[in-house]
């Protein structure tokens, strides 16, 4: 799985960055020698190392694989807990699905701590829940309805990219249980509906979130009047762009850690000054996952530093002593995988916090499925 992940995350790296060099869009700019050869050949090195050395690292481990599915009982009741202070806070606060500015009013409502739980915890069921499906080998009545909660939760708050990762992470589960069953037409069918899903939603939903007088096309410069070509490309292909801009100039802004600031601020370990500072071409600020390193550390250690984090994370499975929780994580590093040309997520808090999470869950599971609790003797 590990490296099927890595190969994938690999190709899809270097598909979007010659896709980037379509003429598409007034921004585009033109690469230098060194821009190319750090994008094509070293970044994506970064990417392989690191499946490498974590591949070599886990076959050193006795892993004490056990075919155990449980269904993370805490983890749920904590998930329905918050959603229903969610929804109850939705009749004291307006949602922003049902405000005039959608777009605005998703950044100011409610209470933010709240928010941040709730996603979280949205997050782990999701993943708890599919690494189940993945060992039973099908999809439950209990699951589709934590599906449902949580695209509902996706719609009120208008957050797009937290659906698309719901969805990615259910289709990484329906397409994994056609894989097991060895049906190649029903994984390819599979395979092509999820893409029509997510393109479908990424630009209604964004369209949706904009207003009617916001035009993409327009925003990105597009040379053709294409809606659906302009989405693509303000999302998967001008980040390449910004990434050379920063690598030709050798730019770094002046935040304390754009890599970790975030982590280190809500562990209350240090104060991150964020600066929105970075060099990109027109309106578009995506900039790769790893354009955090290289604001921070340089191309080349900066490469690297991405490389030591990205290892620790593909090592991770390997902690588990059950099925289902090591695929939960290999949902969300294939997620973390597929956002790698698009933005960072392996270093920022509700990943890491929900890694963390899972990992803890399984070594609670297994230790009451050892030691079960002994009821009182009358």
């Amino acid at each position: 799985m590990r490296t099927k992940i890595v190969l994938v995350a690999t190709l899809w790296w270097l598909l979007l960055a010659i896709l980037s060099r379509l003429e598409l869009s007034s921004l585009q700019r033109i690469w230098t020698t060194e821009e190319k050869l750090t994008i094509f050949f070293y970044l994506p090195m970064c990417i392989i190392a690191g499946g490498w050395i974590s591949i070599a690292f886990s076959k050193r481990m006795d892993l004490n694989q056990r075919g155990i599915s449980e269904n993370f009982f805490i983890t749920e009741k904590i998930f329905f807990a918050l959603m229903i202070l969610f929804f109850a806070q939705c009749i004291v606060f307006t949602p922003p699905v049902l405000t005039d500015s959608p777009n605005d009013a998703r950044l100011e409502w409610g209470i933010p701590i709240v928010h941040v739980l709730t996603e979280i915890s949205i997050r782990v069921a999701c993943l708890t829940v599919i690494g189940n499906a993945c060992v039973r080998q099908k999809i439950s009545a209990r699951d589709r309805w934590i599906l449902i909660a949580s695209i509902a939760y996706t719609v009120m708050v208008i957050s797009r990219s937290f659906m698309l990762e719901i969805i990615f992470y259910w289709g990484f589960a329906s397409i994994f249980s056609s894989y097991a069953q060895r049906n190649t037409f029903k994984k390819s069918l599979k395979a092509s509906l999820l893409v029509v899903l997510v393109v479908g939603v990424f630009i209604g939903f964004g369209n949706w979130r904009q207003g009617s007088d916001f035009s993409i096309v327009e925003y990105g410069n597009m040379a053709t009047d294409s809606n659906v070509l302009a989405w693509i490309f303000g999302y998967f292909l001008v980040n390449f762009d910004n990434l050379a801009l920063l690598i030709s100039e050798q730019y770094s802004n002046a935040a304390f850690s754009n890599t970790f600031g975030s982590i280190l601020q809500t562990l209350q370990l240090a104060r991150f000054e964020q600066v929105d500072d970075y060099l990109y071409v027109g309106k578009f600020n995506l900039g790769t996952a790893f354009r955090p390193f290289i604001l921070d550390y340089g191309v080349w250690i900066g490469g690297l530093v991405f490389l030591f984090l990205w290892t620790l994370v593909l090592i991770s499975p390997s902690f588990c002593r059950m099925s289902a929780s090591r695929y939960a994580l290999y949902a969300l590093i294939a997620y973390s995988a597929f956002c790698l040309p698009i933005t960072g997520r392996i270093e920022q808090p509700p990943y890491l916090f929900a890694l963390i999470w899972i990992l803890i869950a399984d070594q609670i599971v297994l230790f009451r499925r050892n030691f079960p609790q002994r009821r009182p003797s009358r």
